[in-house]
Formats: C-alpha cells, structure tokens, sequence
C-alpha cells in the first residue's frame, strides 16, 4: 500500500532517498508517485503537496531517479534520455540493458552511465543497480540479474576474489565489463608511489563535509521562498529572481554542496528585503531567462492547477518581459551577476554559481 497524501511527510521523504539501494522502498515511492502530477510545482490528486515534500521531490527529479520498478528482489530504472539544457524529452528507438555493481553505494557508477548514456539518445538503458556487494551471497545476487537480462556491466569493486568470480561470469556470457574505478586507480598508483586503503566507499565518511552539506539542505529548506528574511548575512549566496526562474531546485542543490543558499523571489509591486543592498558576506546572483522560456513553464503550471491561462497576468507576455527588464536594471544598479538559466540544467547553473563565489574568495 502506498503512502496517502496526508501520511507524515518525513516518511516519504525518507523513503525517496533510500530507494535507490532499498526495493521495498522503491515500490512504495513508485506507487506514491502514480496520483503525484508533474508540473512546474508538484500536486497529488488535484492539492498541491506540502513544501518539504515538493523539495524532495524535485531533488529526486534534479538527481534523475526515475524508479521503473523490482524484478527478483533487484530494483531497476530506466534512464532517461535528454537533450543537456532543453526540456524536451528525445523518445529512444531501441532499449539495452545495463548492469551498475557497486561495494558501495553505487552514486560513482549510476553518475558515469548516465553522462555516458546521455550521448546516445537513441537508445534507453534499463538501469539494474546492486549496490553494497560485499560477499558471495551479494555476488549472487547481482550475477541472478546478469543471467537474466545479460547487458553492459559497469562495476567498482575491492575484493578481487568477487572482481575475478565477476569478470569470469561475463566472460562466459560474452558481454564487456569494466572496472570504472581500476584506470584511475592505477594513474593515482603511478603518480603518487603510495599504497591505497582498499577500502570500499572511503569517500562516504562523517566528516566536516559530510555535516556541512547536511547543514546546507536544511539551511536551503528554511530560507526557501524568502523565509526568514532577517537572517540574510548568515548565507554564502542569495539568489533572486522572477517566477519560474529554477531558484528552489538551484539552492537545494547548492546547498547538497554545502553551500547556504537563500532564495527570494521578485514579485512585480513588492520591493526586496532592504538588508539585501547592505550585505557583508552573501553575494547576490539573479536568474532570469528568455521571455518564451518563462511563459512555457508558467503555463504549464497553471495547467496542472486546472487554472485558465486566458488574461492572466501571470503568463502575459508583456508583463514578463517587465519582470525580466526590472531585474536587468537592479543588477546593474546594484552589480549583481545575472544567469541565464533557459538552456542551463540546474547542475550547469550550479556551476556557474560556484565559480562566482570560488573567484570572490
């Protein structure tokens, strides 16, 4: 049964993070989302979800976990194929099967596949993920799938006993395999003279960095929307913009970083924050982004809501086209950087905000 609406959302939210290494999980979320619209905004069922939910959401959808279902107790997904900054999906014309085999969590390996597979939109990988194999019942496991739908096989893996059973396995059933990690291994191994640890998922530490980026989603989540605007100095960047300018997804992002972002957002008659003009240390970058890219993203949302696009304001061009040329103008008064984020994903406009604030460092 999945979760009604009304169930606590930090269940949910819980939920759509560990699903990529938990089937149980997966099928729960994938119910979950069968009554959740995609818009601009989100909604289940005609009402629009609460905040927090709706920013779990669209870090799902930001990390693209797009989950397809479980088959043998093994969760898969099908990537999807986009073109880099446009939101027009390309259909593929033929599907393969690609196999993710991880000691640790697998992140190192579904992010590789999916900038490899994102170069040949003509095809669909359907993504079979088992993360944490640490011994030969988990080998297993991941070798049941291979058996069943042999496919590329992408793997990471320390114990070379489980790497040579592995390779051994797809040798006999005749499909590449590779060791993502082993090149880079070898190339720190030559540059350095140092022996490594040998230790799977080193990089998944409690560490300084850990609990800051942990600090910089929770910071992000209560300065959402211009929440708590008295505490501006305490961010490292501040982003402004009109409607439908990606602010939320780009802060909860930078702030997966470890970056505090607050986000505000322009409203036509409404001035912003005064403490904005006398900062200290946040700096201020505004996104904005071409009129027709603008206007597509409002009405579908207006759409989601089943609200009539006719005469309002809110999808005028014109008025749009103020919005934007209001923004221009307290840049350049105030020396703030402006993003164009119409052909930017939020990862891309992410690294332009990070290089902004590197070179004011």
């Amino acid at each position: 049964m999945g979760f009604p609406l009304e169930a606590p959302v930090f269940i949910f939210t819980a939920l759509l993070w560990i699903s990529p290494i938990c089937p149980h999980a997966c099928e729960q979320v994938n119910k979950a989302l069968t009554s959740v619209q995609f818009g601009d905004g989100f909604s289940a069922n005609g009402h629009e979800l609460p905040l927090i939910l709706q920013l779990s959401l669209l870090s799902t959808v930001v990390h693209s976990l797009p989950i397809v279902g479980t088959t043998n107790g093994r969760h898969h997904m099908a990537l999807r194929n986009w073109i880099p900054g446009r939101s027009k999906r390309v259909e593929p014309k033929a599907f393969f099967h690609l196999h993710l085999i991880s000691d640790s969590t697998g992140e190192t390996l579904t992010t590789a596949a999916r900038a490899a597979a994102a170069q040949y939109p003509n095809w669909q990988a359907v993504e079979h993920v088992t993360p944490l194999v640490r011994n030969e019942e988990q080998l297993d496991e991941a070798l049941a799938g291979l058996d069943d739908q042999p496919g590329l096989v992408l793997y990471t893996m320390i114990d070379e006993a489980l790497e040579t059973r592995l390779v051994e396995r797809c040798k006999s059933l005749a499909v590449p395999a590779l060791n993502l990690l082993a090149p880079v291994i070898g190339m720190f191994d030559a540059f350095l003279g140092d022996t490594r640890t040998g230790t799977s998922g080193a990089q998944h530490v409690l560490d300084e960095t850990y609990f800051s980026r942990l600090d910089g989603i929770r910071y992000a989540m209560a300065h959402d929307d211009g929440n708590l605007p008295d505490d501006l100095d305490s961010a490292d960047v501040i982003l402004i913009g009109i409607s439908r300018t990606s602010k939320t997804p780009t802060s909860i992002y930078l702030g997966q970083r470890g970056v505090r972002c607050v986000n505000i957002p322009m409203v036509p008659g409404m001035e912003l924050p005064e403490q904005i003009t006398r900062l200290k240390k946040a700096k201020v970058v505004a996104l904005v982004a071409s009129v027709e890219r603008i206007l597509q993203v409002r009405e579908n949302r207006l759409r989601a809501y089943d609200r009539d696009t006719e005469g309002d304001i809110y999808v005028d061009r014109a008025s749009i086209q103020e919005e934007l040329a209001w923004t221009r103008r307290l840049c350049q008064s105030n020396g703030w950087p402006m993003i164009d984020v119409s052909r930017r994903s939020v990862e891309e406009t992410s690294a332009a905000i990070l290089s902004l604030l590197s070179a004011n460092k």
